[in-house]
């Protein structure tokens, strides 16, 4: 019996022990799933206005947070106000294929939005997400923001001069021609999705060749000729009703701007002018913003030498024509309204319905002829 007693007195001073030396956590433990390996972790950023600079952090800024993932208990939309300096985080669990998107909007700016994934927090230096809200521009801003756009992108791929390696059977890139990622130095409102980068492979035609863009990953060689191309994605061989994947404007992401989706359409409707031979020319569409560059193209067309000159009564029509850039953003979609000139046509007005969130789908496009014109020349 004393021995009993002797053991059951042990047993109570090491519980009392226990209970000394083992403080209570109050903070609930974070889950982490067995069947998800990933890690806890911050995701921070930082909010600027105008340009990335200290004096120009922008406090209160509600940040909307969204994490697609198949397994993380964190999984969802979260919000989070930024700092005085400007800083956020949003403490998530992190699996490498999850997809992270961030979104900003503030009355009197356009809204700002940016991607990443969870392999870049996994795998690389996990730097803070920046995101730069640009004050909304009045639509005679807007207009001419993209009229130098237009006219920077124009002189970019027009300039490109075919290599003679081109126009022959069955043409082979060597690496050396044109690099069609230049079009973002001047498009610098939107971007390809990180991992890819967009490429083309040459169609040679006797009757006229031209290019055909395509997205790879930067782990993978680009194609070198057309035949590998279509070997490689033969339900990419026509673009009527192809999949979606094989759009390459799947992978090109506007920063949420007005200007972001003015690009993004400049881009999907020109992006293919370049290296254009013979009758491919045909396949010409010029964006007009601005009634600066409206004039300079009606001067330009009643003096041309290419084909039927303008009329003087052509030539006033024209020039009534509003080309304004209109853009309407609500929370589903984004639709713009803009004018394009053809010389084998003459000028019309397209809207454009996208999707709001990346990927864009167009939804709807309408087009209405404002004047006719042709210009006559038959290849």
């Amino acid at each position: 019996m004393k021995k009993l007693i002797a053991i059951m007195t042990i047993c109570i001073l090491l519980a009392g022990c226990a209970k000394a030396v083992l403080p209570v956590d109050s903070t609930p433990a974070k889950p982490t799933p067995t069947s998800c390996v990933g890690m806890n972790y911050a995701i921070k950023g930082v909010v600027y206005a105008g340009s990335v600079d200290s004096d120009n952090a922008l406090s209160g800024v509600p940040v909307s947070f969204s994490q697609t993932s198949w397994c993380s208990p964190t999984a969802g939309e979260q919000t989070a106000y930024t700092a005085e300096n400007g800083s956020f985080e949003f403490e998530v669990y992190i699996h490498d294929t999850d997809t992270f998107d961030f979104l900003i909007e503030v009355d009197g700016y356009d809204s700002a939005s940016a991607r990443t994934g969870g392999f870049d927090y996994l795998a690389s230096s996990r730097l803070p997400v920046v995101l730069v809200l640009q004050p909304i521009k009045t639509p005679v801003e807007l207009a001419r923001s993209w009229q130098v756009n237009i006219d920077q992108l124009n002189d970019l791929l027009s300039s490109q001069t075919i290599p003679q390696h081109l126009l022959e059977q069955k043409p082979l890139l060597r690496g050396d021609e044109f690099d069609i990622m230049a079009v973002f130095d001047v498009l610098d409102h939107i971007s390809m999705v990180e991992g890819y980068k967009l490429a083309y492979v040459y169609n040679y035609d006797s009757m006229g060749s031209y290019p055909r863009l395509y997205v790879h990953s930067t782990d993978e060689a680009p194609f070198t000729t057309s035949a590998e191309y279509f070997a490689e994605r033969p339900e990419c061989s026509s673009k009527k009703n192809a999949p979606v994947h094989c759009d390459p404007m799947q992978s090109v992401e506007a920063d949420g701007s007005e200007l972001g989706y003015l690009q993004w359409v400049l881009l999907y409707v020109t992006g293919e002018q370049f290296y254009l031979d013979w009758h491919a020319n045909i396949r010409d569409v010029t964006f007009i913003a601005t009634s600066d560059a409206l004039d300079q193209l009606v001067a330009d067309l009643k003096s041309t030498d290419f084909g039927y000159p303008m009329s003087g009564e052509q030539a006033e029509k024209a020039r009534a024509i509003d080309p304004t850039p209109k853009v309407s953003i609500d929370n589903e979609t984004a639709t713009m309204r803009m004018v394009w000139f053809g010389k084998w046509g003459g000028f019309f007005e397209t809207e454009y319905v996208l999707s709001r969130t990346f990927p864009y789908t167009i939804l709807e496009t309408s087009r209405n002829t404002l004047l006719d014109y042709n210009c006559g020349v038959v290849f």
